[in-house]
């Protein structure tokens, strides 16, 4: 993302929310900023806000334990756990304007209960400003719009990495 500045900066051997990193945390990162997110200000509580969360699995068909998404604290997935294919395995999505949706503290990850832009505001989920849609990122690297009026189950399998459910792409 061409953001080394901003990582050399980050003092890891400190919490995040430490003074220490208090400057480089008030960063914002126009990557992270979807534009149609409307915002009265950038950082959140202090902090660079992001529209975007990790998909961490799902809880529309299971209760994700143990977590089956791509993006799962302290672990480091590579292709070769991807059993489902990195074209039907979600990794980012949308969440816009979550009250937690900051870019340095790693709660932007979600597991998936609910469809697109239907859940409540205190659930992390994916939600846009895009009426009907929200913009995600698949595993192979590719852009992909996911529908409010997204088959549920589709849903679920796509955002799962090994959940060994097979996905026509037709109905993508």
């Amino acid at each position: 993302m061409e953001q080394a500045q901003v990582v050399s900066r980050i003092d890891f051997s400190y919490p995040y929310d430490a003074p220490e990193n208090a400057e480089i945390a008030s960063s914002v990162i126009p990557t992270f900023l979807c534009p149609s997110t409307p915002r009265d200000s950038q950082p959140i509580d202090g902090f660079g806000a992001t529209d975007y969360g990790g998909v961490y699995g799902e809880r529309i068909e299971t209760n994700n334990t143990p977590p089956r998404g791509m993006m799962i604290h302290d672990e480091a997935l590579r292709f070769r756990d991807i059993f489902d294919g990195s074209s039907y395995t979600l990794m980012l999505a949308e969440d816009a304007a979550f009250p937690d949706g900051q870019w340095i503290n790693g709660r932007n990850l979600f597991d998936q209960a609910f469809a697109p832009n239907a859940a409540p505001a205190f659930e992390n989920d994916m939600r846009s400003f895009h009426p009907g849609l929200v913009m995600t990122l698949r595993s192979d690297g590719a852009a992909q719009v996911v529908v409010d009026q997204i088959d549920l189950k589709i849903l679920a399998a796509l955002c799962t990495r090994n959940g060994g459910e097979v996905i026509d792409a037709t109905d993508l």
